[in-house]
C-alpha cells in the first residue's frame, strides 16, 4: 500500500491515513520500488518515522525467465513460454517484477483454465489476464504506424547504449504524434511503451493528460498540475491527447506558463517519454510556442491516413481478433463504405474507427440473425450491407451542430 502510494503523490488522503498508521507502531520495514524511493511522500515518511526500507532488486531476464520456467513445471501447458509470461507481467507491474508477481499471474491463469473445464494452460488463458487481451500484440503487427515502428527501433537502440555506456547519461525521448482521428497515435503511444518495458527502458505505463489536467483555473495552479503529471509519470509515458489547445490565442497566460513548465520538466525527468498528439496543421506552430521545444523533442511521427487498402484489411483483421471468418470478396464492400464514409465526414472521418463502427455493428447484425441457433461465426455479406445501411441512416450524424462522429 505505501509502494502505490509512494508512486502515486495525487492520492495525498491515503498518504495521510498510511502516516497515521505509522506513527503508532514502533519498527516499520517496507519494500519498495527505486522509483518509489525517491517520490516526496516516501521521503517524508522516512524522514518523519525513521522506519527501515527494502528497495526491490531489478531481477535479471534471464533469472526471471529461469523462475517461470520453474513454475511452468508444475502445470501442464502448450502455446506459451516463460518470455510470455514474464513480458505480461512487466506490462502490467512495470519494469520491478518479482517472484511473487509473476506466480500469481500463473495462479490466475490456472483458475481461469480450471473454470473452462481444461487441463493444459495456454495462451488464452494469459490473454484472460489483461482487460484489453489485443495491447498483446506487437507494433510490428499492426497495419500502417510505418512512421512510428522506424522512431520506436531507433529509441530501443539509443536507450540500450545509454544503458551500456555510462557516459551517454540518460536519454530523453519525446515526440509529437501528428496526424488525423483514428490513425493510431494513442494505441502508438501504448505500444510504445509497452515495448519500451520488454527491453527494460521503461515501466510500461501510460499517463493521458488533457487540457483539463494541464492547465489550472487560477494564476499559479498550472505549473502544480505539469510537476504532478511528471511525478506521475516517471518510468513511464506521458500522453498530451489534442495537444492543440497549446495553440489557441484566448487562453490567457495559463497555456503558455504550462509550456515552459513542460520544456523544464522534459529536462529535469528524462525518464518520462512525454508524446504530444496534435493535427497536422497545429505542429509548426506548436513549436514556435517555445524555443526549447525544438530541442527537447526528438522526433516528429506522422500518423496519415490509412490507404482504403490498409483499411480493408484492419476491418479483416478486428472480425479475425473477435474471432469471426470473412470471406475475402467482402472486401470490396467495406471499401466502398469507407470511400462513403470519407466523402461524407470530410477532414472528420475516422479512419480506424470507422472501421470499428462497421466491425461492431456488423457483429450485431450477425448475431440478430443468428439469435435462435446456427452460429458458425461466417458474417454474411447481408449482415455487413444492414450494418452500413444502419450506420448511414443514423440521424445523429445529420445534425448540423457541429457533433465530432
Amino acid at each position: 500500500l505505501i509502494e502505490r502510494v509512494g508512486e502515486n503523490e495525487a492520492t495525498a488522503e491515503m498518504a495521510n491515513r498510511i502516516k497515521s498508521a505509522v506513527s503508532m507502531v514502533d519498527n516499520v520495514c517496507v519494500s519498495m520500488t527505486p522509483a518509489a524511493l525517491k517520490t516526496t511522500y516516501m521521503q517524508e515518511l522516512i524522514l518523519s518515522y525513521k522506519f527501515r526500507y527494502i528497495v526491490l532488486p531489478k531481477f535479471s531476464p534471464d533469472y526471471l525467465k529461469n523462475i517461470t520456467n520453474s513454475m511452468l513445471n508444475n502445470v501442464c501447458y502448450e502455446d506459451i513460454d516463460a518470455d510470455d509470461i514474464v513480458n505480461l507481467c512487466k506490462r502490467k507491474m512495470g519494469t520491478f517484477i518479482a517472484e511473487e508477481n509473476i506466480a500469481e499471474l500463473i495462479q490466475v491463469m490456472y483458475e481461469h483454465m480450471t473454470n473452462e473445464k481444461r487441463d493444459t494452460i495456454t495462451k488464452n488463458d494469459l490473454f484472460a489476464t489483461v482487460v484489453e487481451g489485443k495491447m498483446s500484440k506487437k507494433l510490428s503487427e499492426y497495419i500502417g504506424l510505418e512512421g512510428l515502428k522506424r522512431a520506436e527501433k531507433k529509441l530501443l537502440a539509443l536507450k540500450r547504449e545509454a544503458i551500456n555506456n555510462s557516459k551517454l547519461g540518460q536519454v530523453g525521448s519525446n515526440f509529437l504524434f501528428v496526424g488525423p482521428p483514428g490513425t493510431g497515435k494513442t494505441t502508438g503511444a501504448r505500444l510504445l511503451a509497452s515495448e519500451m518495458s520488454d527491453y527494460g527502458v521503461s515501466n510500461g505505463n501510460v499517463y493521458m493528460a488533457s487540457r483539463a489536467d494541464i492547465v489550472g483555473e487560477y494564476v499559479g495552479h498550472t505549473a502544480p498540475n505539469v510537476r504532478k503529471l511528471f511525478l506521475n509519470a516517471r518510468g513511464g509515458v506521458l500522453f498530451v491527447d489534442e495537444a492543440g489547445f497549446f495553440t489557441q490565442k484566448d487562453t490567457g497566460g495559463y497555456v503558455k506558463e504550462a509550456i515552459k513548465e513542460f520544456v523544464r520538466f522534459m529536462e529535469i525527468y528524462r525518464d518520462v517519454t512525454v508524446v504530444f498528439a496534435l493535427y497536422k496543421d497545429e505542429a509548426e506552430e506548436f513549436l514556435n510556442l517555445d524555443s526549447g521545444l525544438t530541442s527537447r523533442i526528438n522526433d516528429i511521427i506522422e500518423f496519415p491516413d490509412y490507404t482504403y487498402g490498409e483499411l480493408v484489411d484492419i476491418a479483416k483483421q478486428m472480425f479475425l481478433e473477435n474471432g469471426y471468418i470473412l470471406d475475402s470478396k467482402l472486401g470490396v464492400l467495406i471499401e466502398e463504405f469507407a470511400k462513403n464514409r470519407k466523402n461524407f465526414l470530410n477532414e472528420k472521418f475516422g479512419n480506424a474507427r470507422e472501421m470499428r463502427k462497421l466491425v461492431e455493428e456488423t457483429i450485431s447484425q450477425y448475431a440478430i440473425r443468428t439469435f435462435e441457433g446456427g452460429k458458425d461465426n461466417q458474417i454474411s455479406e447481408d449482415d455487413i450491407k444492414k450494418a452500413i445501411s444502419e450506420i448511414q441512416n443514423n440521424k445523429i450524424e445529420k445534425v448540423k451542430f457541429g457533433f465530432h462522429i
